[in-house]
C-alpha cells in the first residue's frame, strides 16, 4: 500500500463504485451492465447512469490490446525528439498522422519536446519511416533524434492504430473486424453486423472467431486526457547493479506501488529499451510538483544504487496521434515480466552475439 502522501486527489474524487466500474471494464470493456451490477451489489439502473457519467468526464474509449506481432508488426520503437529551432507544428503533425508507422505521438514539455512510439511491419519499413522523418527534422529544426528499440513490456500497452491495422497484412475478415472492435470493442452484435454489412449471424460467428484469436490479449478501454491530470513521461540510461534479482524486485515495487482501486494507474506504461535508453516510463499524477517528487526525485531516491547516467524527463502536453494508454488495472498481477526471463533472454542474446563458443 502507498503512503497517505502517495495518494491521488484525482481517484479520491472518485467513490468506490465508480473506480471499481472502470476496473472492470479495464479488464472486459465487453462485460454486461447486468454482471458489473450483480458484483457491485447495486441495479442495473444505477451502473448505466455512472457509466454515462464517466464516459463523459473521462472521455472513455472502447478498444483493444492487441498482440503487435501476430498483427505482423515487429519493428517497436520509441523515440524521444528535441528540437534547436522551434518546428513548424503543422507539418510535423501532418507528417506523423499520414504514416501507418507512428501508433503513438506526444508533445512534451521537459528535456524533450516530442516522444513517439512507432511500430512497422519489418526493420526496413522502419528504417525508411525513420530516414525520411530524420530529414524532415533534423535538417530545417536541428532536431535531435534519439530511437530506443522496445525490449519488452512490463506494464500497460501501446493502443495501435486502426489505419495500421488496415495496412496490416491479415486476411481481410480479421482486417476489418478488428478495425471495427478497435474503434469501440463495446460495439453490439446488431450494431455490428450493420456496420461490416454482415448477416447477424455471421458477425456474431465472426466475433466468437477473432475473440479467441492470436491477435487479441483484451478487449479494455483507453480514457483521453483528463484536463486536470499532469502526466509525466521520462526515459532512462543506468549502469545495472551487480545484484540484479535485487534491482528487479525493487523496480516492480516501484512501478506497481497505486493507490487503492485507483481510477487511474500511478504508472500506466514501463517498458524496458535497447538503445539509446534502458527504460521508458509514463506516470499520471495530481500536478507537476507531485509528479516531479514522486516520479523523478523518488525515481533517483529508490534506484540509488543503480548509477544513473541519463534521466530525461517532461510533461506530455498534447497527443498529436493515437491515445495514451490510461485504465485501471491490478498493476501487481499485470506486472508482465519475469526476472528469469530477464536473466534467460540476456544470455540467449550475448550467446548469439558471440557464438555458442565464446567466438564473435
Amino acid at each position: 500500500m502507498p503512503s497517505e502522501a502517495f495518494t491521488s486527489r484525482f481517484n479520491e474524487r472518485y467513490g468506490v463504485m465508480s473506480r471499481r466500474i472502470v476496473r472492470m471494464l479495464s479488464e472486459n470493456s465487453r462485460i454486461s451492465l447486468t454482471e458489473m451490477a450483480k458484483r457491485l451489489g447495486v441495479s442495473r439502473r444505477t451502473v448505466t447512469i455512472k457509466l454515462r457519467r464517466l464516459e463523459k468526464e473521462l472521455g472513455i474509449r472502447y478498444t483493444l490490446e492487441l498482440n503487435e506481432p501476430a498483427l505482423g508488426f515487429n519493428s517497436p520503437h520509441l523515440i524521444a525528439v528535441k528540437f534547436t529551432r522551434k518546428p513548424d507544428y503543422a507539418v510535423v503533425e501532418e507528417a506523423l498522422r499520414s504514416s501507418n508507422v507512428p501508433q503513438l505521438a506526444t508533445f512534451v514539455e521537459g528535456s524533450y519536446d516530442m516522444v513517439i512510439y512507432a511500430n512497422a511491419k519489418s526493420i526496413t519499413e522502419y528504417t525508411n519511416w525513420d530516414r525520411s522523418m530524420r530529414r524532415l527534422l533534423l535538417l530545417p529544426y536541428e532536431a535531435y533524434w534519439d530511437p530506443s528499440e522496445v525490449a519488452y513490456r512490463q506494464l500497460g500497452f501501446f493502443p495501435i492504430r486502426s489505419e495500421a491495422i488496415a495496412a496490416s497484412d491479415i486476411p481481410e475478415n480479421d482486417r476489418v473486424m478488428l478495425q471495427a472492435l478497435n474503434e469501440n470493442s463495446r460495439i453490439s452484435f446488431g450494431e455490428l453486423s450493420k456496420k461490416l454489412n454482415m448477416n447477424y449471424k455471421t458477425a456474431v460467428y465472426n466475433f466468437n472467431r477473432i475473440a479467441k484469436s492470436k491477435y487479441i490479449k483484451r478487449f479494455t478501454i483507453v480514457i483521453e486526457k483528463p484536463e486536470d491530470i499532469t502526466f509525466m513521461s521520462f526515459f532512462s540510461k543506468y549502469i545495472p547493479p551487480r545484484e540484479f534479482k535485487n534491482a528487479f524486485a525493487k523496480s516492480k515495487a516501484f512501478f506497481t506501488s497505486d493507490d487503492k482501486d485507483p481510477l487511474i494507474n500511478r504508472y500506466m506504461l514501463t517498458t524496458a529499451l535497447m538503445g539509446v535508453y534502458d527504460l521508458f516510463v509514463i506516470g499520471a499524477f495530481d500536478n507537476y510538483a507531485s509528479a516531479y517528487r514522486n516520479c523523478i526525485q523518488l525515481n533517483k531516491k529508490t534506484f540509488r544504487d543503480m548509477k544513473i547516467l541519463k534521466l530525461p524527463y517532461g510533461q506530455i502536453t498534447k497527443v498529436v496521434v493515437g491515445s495514451l494508454p490510461i485504465r485501471s488495472i491490478d498493476a501487481e498481477k499485470n506486472y508482465g515480466v519475469r526476472v528469469e526471463d530477464v536473466e534467460k533472454d540476456y544470455s540467449e542474446s550475448v550467446i548469439n552475439k558471440l557464438g555458442r563458443k565464446g567466438q564473435p
